[in-house]
């Protein structure tokens, strides 16, 4: 879908781009199309009213003398009132539109600027009658070529036809980049949704798998009382527990509304006393010898579940990625005013190179390891450790991996763990 829209959006802005660059280009060529002619026209009055002055005999030069030569684009023609002509050194006067526009000029009519198409190329002619003392009236007609008006013009149109071209494949970039800028919000958002289904998914199916796992242990042993499974049901009923609060605060976070969060002062040894019980289950029934050694790791300030749920998904991480019969074993104690959890375990472990990507959301490294799980166990926990001030750290096992997490004491005067 996203795929989708930006190739529709890209195509869009594309158009637009283009479009609105040729009307640019079209309009700068018409401009100076026009400015070209403008300064012809211009050209043409001055010589005419010069031309004009000579004919008369007003002028400082010899109109015979001066206006014969047509090299510089400029020709005259003078028509007496036989209609005939009587100087035509260009040799046009016996083009159609030059002896109409002379026969209306002689009957008094106005003839406007006419563009006359010469032998030479187009050509602009201002047509006059002019009155010379003592003698009749004559049609004067001086015309100014064209041709290197159209050779302007043609340089400015395919120069505005390259700049398009350039401008074009700008806009291609610029297309791809404001695309990009549209559709990138668009896809983060629903990238953060898919992760944030997937770590729901992951939130909710350890406490699931727990309990599920817990449950499978009563059913194996149908003669026994519900004193005698207190242990067992106890492990199910604060995985449910648990499980209704990481329900609760998904619905705020799908309202808009930040989870409330218990902080408070925590037994690092005693949370995952209850991590161990509730895996402990599972273990046995993928048959993972799972061990506790608490070494009095001491007290953090911390939301007990979101603490709960690191330690889960990194020992859940273990069960998962390891083979049956592969030791997975729990460890606390302090060191430097911060308390420490380690989970390690005997199985193939991840390669130095791959451990930063381990931490990755969706990422799974398969070699030597079980591909089942979503790959996010490692990433929730390094995320909920994080939130605490603390660290995840990934070493050796010799073999296998371990886990450390590592979380900052709370302070002295906090030091008293909630009952």
């Amino acid at each position: 879908m996203i795929r989708l829209a930006r190739r529709r959006l890209l195509l869009g802005n594309l158009v637009v781009l283009i479009a609105l660059t040729a009307v640019i280009a079209a309009a700068i060529a018409t401009v100076a199309v026009q400015l070209f002619e403008q300064d012809a026209r211009t050209r043409l009055s001055a010589d005419a009213g010069r031309a004009a002055s000579d004919l008369q005999g007003t002028g400082d030069t010899d109109f015979a003398a001066e206006h014969a030569i047509t090299t510089s684009g400029t020709f005259y023609i003078v028509w007496g009132t036989d209609g005939r002509s009587t100087f035509d050194p260009a040799m046009v006067a016996g083009l159609p539109a030059l002896m109409a526009d002379a026969a209306r000029a002689r009957t008094g009519s106005a003839v406007a600027v006419d563009r006359v198409q010469t032998p030479a190329g187009p050509a602009l002619i201002d047509t006059r009658v002019v009155t010379a003392p003592g003698r009749r009236q004559e049609v004067l007609q001086t015309g100014v070529s064209l041709a290197t008006v159209e050779a302007a013009e043609r340089r400015v149109v395919l120069a505005a036809a390259v700049t398009a071209g350039v401008a074009a494949l700008l806009s291609v970039g610029a297309a791809i980049l404001l695309t990009r800028r549209a559709i990138g919000p668009i896809a983060a958002a629903l990238d953060r949704e898919r992760q944030l289904i997937a770590a729901a998914s992951h939130e909710l199916r350890t406490p699931l798998a727990h309990a599920s796992a817990a449950l499978q242990v009563v059913r194996r042993h149908p003669d026994h009382t519900i004193a005698a499974e207190d242990a067992v049901l106890t492990t199910v009923t604060e995985e449910l527990a648990r499980m209704a609060r990481l329900t609760e605060g998904l619905l705020q976070r799908a309202r808009g509304a930040l989870p409330a969060q218990r902080t408070e002062v925590v037994d690092v040894d005693v949370v995952t006393r209850q991590v161990v019980d509730a895996a402990s289950p599972r273990a046995r029934e993928t048959d993972h010898p799972l061990t506790l050694r608490a070494g009095g790791a001491g007290v953090v300030r911390a939301d007990p579940d979101q603490l709960q749920q690191a330690l889960l998904a990194v020992l859940d991480n273990a069960l998962t990625h390891t083979a049956p019969a592969v030791a997975v074993a729990v460890e606390t104690h302090q060191e430097k005013g911060a308390a420490v959890v380690e989970i390690a375990d005997g199985g193939a472990g991840i390669p130095v190179s791959d451990r930063e990507r381990a931490f990755e959301p969706f990422v799974r490294l398969t070699p030597g390891r079980s591909s089942r799980g979503a790959g996010l166990g490692l990433s929730v926990a390094q995320t909920l450790i994080g939130a605490l001030g603390g660290t995840v750290e990934l070493r050796d096992n010799n073999p296998g991996l371990r886990v450390r997490i590592r979380l900052p004491h709370a302070p002295p005067d906090n030091a008293t763990p909630a009952r």
